[in-house]
């Protein structure tokens, strides 16, 4: 299953100062090793958010929503093969070691989820 995720039309998003996106995304794909196989959940989410922007993301169920902010914030299992870009205020994340992205969780970007009440 794949998501194509847009938050705003190409050229749109923060015009009055040219400045690059708080969040940017690009290609983003997840799949998970089992078995000796890889089944790909996530194929290509391109995603700009400027600052001071919210964003929800919307789409059918097992579309690769949740998977793909996941893996954006690096919260995807052991088992999971993360490709692409996650820039975050212009610093790469993805492959970014765990200990690091814990500093920036929570403190500088975070998720809601789906059922903010049963995620502990």
């Amino acid at each position: 299953m794949s998501a194509q995720i847009s938050s705003a039309p190409p050229g749109a998003v923060d015009k009055v100062g040219e400045r690059e996106p708080l969040l940017s995304i690009r290609g983003l794909r997840v799949g998970f090793r089992k078995a000796g196989s890889q089944f790909e959940a996530v194929r290509g989410i391109d995603l700009d958010v400027a600052k001071g922007e919210v964003v929800g993301i919307v789409g059918e169920s097992g579309s690769g929503k949740s998977v793909g902010m996941l893996a954006a914030l690096g919260l995807t299992s052991k088992n999971a093969v993360v490709t692409g870009s996650v820039r975050f205020n212009g610093d790469e994340l993805v492959g970014k070691p765990a200990r690091e992205m814990r500093k920036i969780r929570g403190a500088r970007i975070a998720m809601i989820f789906q059922d903010p009440l049963s995620s502990h």
